[in-house]
Formats: structure tokens, sequence, C-alpha cells
């Protein structure tokens, strides 16, 4: 915090990655539903600085190529929500949506769409932060959004996008930002009309943008 206030006059936003994997939480015990209580101490602890006015959580849920089972997911977030400290703290979602673009007959991994919704949007606190690297991820996202309103009543929002920035022939970070924004759009049940946070992952780690 001391060198993004040295360098910079523009309010921010820190999400705190956590690494999930099962591996991980298990050397410590593996209790789920304490991780993510343990997680929302953490964050309180932490007092903003200057410029930096808001702590968060953020956590990929998909864990790569192979997720991480539903069964270890849901309870980090429902202990992360239950735990209470003074304030309030988001939990976003790093992650695909790899259900496909019919996610109400799909599964993988026994995540099914209302494993994908609660995760990323229907807890209280969790806010998706959409990987958009290549074309019809939006198609997947826009699925999941469009589920979500005809099975939750309500569509999905989105807090922004991750992209790669063209790395790989991947989408570059507008790109990413208006394809999710555009497949959004042209359906009235999942309109969006624009993302808090814009990003791009680099070697050195994610940037976000605003535009």
């Amino acid at each position: 915090m001391r060198g993004y206030n040295a360098t910079h006059t523009k309010d921010m936003e820190l999400a705190i990655g956590f690494n999930t994997s099962v591996d991980c939480i298990t050397k410590y015990g593996g209790n789920f539903y304490d991780f993510g209580r343990a997680l929302k101490v953490l964050l309180s602890d932490i007092t903003p600085v200057g410029h930096i006015t808001q702590i968060s959580a953020a956590i990929d849920a998909e864990q790569g190529y192979g997720w991480m089972p539903p069964s270890k997911v849901r309870p980090i977030i429902d202990g992360f929500n239950e735990q209470y400290v003074p304030g309030y703290y988001s939990m976003y979602d790093f992650g695909d949506d790899e259900l496909g673009t019919n996610p109400g007959s799909a599964e993988k991994n026994g995540w099914t769409a209302e494993d994908v919704w609660y995760v990323a949007n229907g807890a209280v606190s969790s806010s998706p932060i959409a990987e958009i690297y290549y074309y019809d991820d939006e198609g997947e996202w826009y699925s999941l959004s469009l589920w979500a309103y005809n099975n939750k009543n309500y569509s999905i929002f989105f807090d922004g996008v991750l992209s790669e920035n063209g790395i790989n022939n991947s989408y570059t970070d507008s790109q990413s930002y208006y394809a999710l924004l555009n497949a959004l759009q042209q359906d009235s049940r999942t309109y969006a009309s624009g993302f808090v946070y814009n990003s791009w992952m680099e070697p050195e780690g994610f940037h976000f943008y605003n535009p």
C-alpha cells in the first residue's frame, strides 16, 4: 500500500487473492468453512491507507483445468459470509464458467449452474470478475446470467472482466470488456450498462483499468 500511495493519486480497492486449492487448505487443517471465516477476519485486520480505500478478497474457484468440487468451495463462501466483522467485504470470483452455453443441463466435476451462480453472484458478498480470454467465453457467462434471470429472478451483476490482453492471440483488454458487455446488452433480460473494472493479466500480475 505504501508503494501505491507513493506513486498514485487515484483511489482504488485492493483485492487480495487467496489460494483455494485442496492441497493448500488441507495442509492447514482442511476445514473449508473455517478457512472462509479466517479470510474475513484477516481482511478486517488490514487497515486501508491513503488512496487504498477498500480491502476485499479474491478467489479463483475453478483452479485452472481441474475444478475443486462445490462441496469444498461453497463452505468457503458460507464461512466468509457468516463470519461477522465490522464493515462490508466483497468476495470476488476470478474464474471461468466452463459449463458452456446451456448451463441448465451441464455439469463438470460435480458443478452445476446453481453452484457456479452461487459462488459467482448468489451468495451475499459474491461478485464475479469474469475471465473473458477467448471467443465465446462471453457466451458462457451470458448463458449463465440468463439462467439466473430465469431461475433466480435476476441476472448476474458483473463487477468487471479479466483478460490476458492479447497473450497467445487472446482478447485484448478492450476486446474482453466489450465482448461481455455486448453479449449482455443483446438481451434485455441480461442487460448491463457497463462494469466497474476492466482488467488484464501480464506476467508480473493483474492490472486493473476503468475505461
